[in-house]
């Protein structure tokens, strides 16, 4: 998956989070365990989860 960076500009001492809401869209191939990344200035802060998994629709029968 691609990185994209997004700026976060702390201009307060007493500032020390942000909050960023968006949509991600992944090319995933395969069920699994998939981990976001999340980095400041260039250091791992954390790991976000992902799992996938591979559900079979139930067959709508009609008439007979």
């Amino acid at each position: 998956m691609p990185e994209t960076i997004i700026a976060v500009n702390f201009e307060a001492p007493d500032e020390k989070a942000a909050q960023i809401i968006g949509q991600i869209t992944m090319g995933v191939t395969e069920a699994g365990l998939y981990w976001i990344v999340v980095t400041l200035a260039g250091e791992e802060c954390t790991r976000i989860p992902l799992r996938i998994v591979y559900q079979r629709q139930p067959m709508v029968q009609t008439g007979q």
